[in-house]
């Protein structure tokens, strides 16, 4: 169980923060955008890093795949803030599983995803865990892009529209493989497992974040988590209805006595963009924005703010999860 005399990961985040000098030309407070906006002469640049390792629970087997989503992911909180990523660089650490030929397939799978966006590899650095020491992998990436106007999480309105660019789920799909709960050898559909353990960078709808969208995330650490995230910025309340499920996400969560909607509550994330706008946009409607209250499909949910760090495994997370999603019904 989460221990409630220790501070919550944003409260230490904006206490440390304030021990830091600020520029004048930073122009979003912590939490309220994904990615940092910096205002640069006549332009507002965008910056963005996030470490991804173990604990994220992505599927190393195919090092393509690993290099694509860790890209993609990096590259979300730019389009997520209503920007063109324009560079990325990474720190990487490696271990033993990283041999030379899944090296080369790892940096593939990274510029297949920079393609996509038309951003470009700067550098970075690059080390070795000890092989004594008993740690694993990790990369640190980050990226540098450029918005006409910024989107933050900060300005969902009353009566806006709640979209997402995708279905939600592969995260999770890939949080219960990676942590061994169900082996991936057992999976027989191999569509269905592409499908569900490769993000998908959404370019296409730029566009219209850019000129259409009030508030807009990423779904990094989940859909609830996202939709909190816009709810505590703007200051707003919510209701989510007809959510879209990834097709192996449900057959799991059966196949683990879980109900569906964990993959909504859970924090395992896909990197979909889940916005919020007045107009009629060509993604998935999930929902509207209220005045206050937070409801799925009519059921309150306000309560429900998880975060997965404050358990000791994944199993217990569940556990937790599980018993929330019963008291709904």
């Amino acid at each position: 169980m989460p221990n409630p005399l220790h501070p919550t990961e944003h409260a230490l985040i904006e206490r440390l923060c304030r021990l830091m000098p600020r520029s004048v030309e930073q122009l979003n407070r912590p939490f309220e955008s994904d990615a940092e906006i910096l205002r640069w002469g006549h332009e507002n640049l965008l910056f963005s890093t996030d470490e991804f390792s173990a604990e994220d629970a992505l599927l190393t087997e195919d090092a393509f795949a690993l290099g694509h989503n860790i890209a993609c992911a990096a590259l979300s909180d730019i389009l997520a803030t209503g920007g063109r990523p324009l560079f990325y660089a990474h720190s990487l650490t490696i271990d033993a599983r990283f041999t030379e030929s899944y090296l080369e397939r790892f940096y593939q799978g990274i510029a297949q995803a920079l393609d996509v966006a038309g951003a470009y590899f700067i550098g970075g650095d690059f080390g070795r865990v000890l092989p004594t020491s008993g740690a694993s992998w990790r990369c640190v990436a980050s990226v540098i892009g450029k918005a006409t106007r910024p989107v933050r999480r900060s300005g969902a309105r009353e009566h806006d529209h709640i979209y997402i660019t995708g279905p939600l789920g592969a995260g999770n799909v890939q949080a219960v493989l990676a942590n061994g709960m169900l082996d991936i050898k057992d999976m027989p559909d191999a569509k269905l497992l592409a499908d569900a353990t490769a993000f998908t960078l959404r370019m296409a709808a730029l566009p219209d974040i850019e000129r259409y969208a009030t508030s807009c995330v990423d779904t990094s650490d989940g859909l609830m988590s996202a939709m909190n995230a816009i709810a505590r910025q703007s200051a707003c309340g919510f209701q989510l209805f007809d959510l879209p499920y990834l097709p192996l996400g449900e057959k799991l969560a059966r196949q683990l006595g879980l109900p569906v909607e964990m993959l909504a509550f859970c924090e395992g994330g896909e990197y979909e963009l889940l916005l919020t706008s007045p107009a009629e946009l060509p993604y998935p409607r999930i929902g509207r924005v209220t005045a206050q209250g937070r409801t799925l499909e009519g059921r309150d949910v306000s309560h429900i703010d998880l975060s997965a760090r404050a358990y000791p495994d994944l199993r217990t997370y569940l556990a937790e999860v599980k018993r929330l999603c019963a008291a709904l019904s």
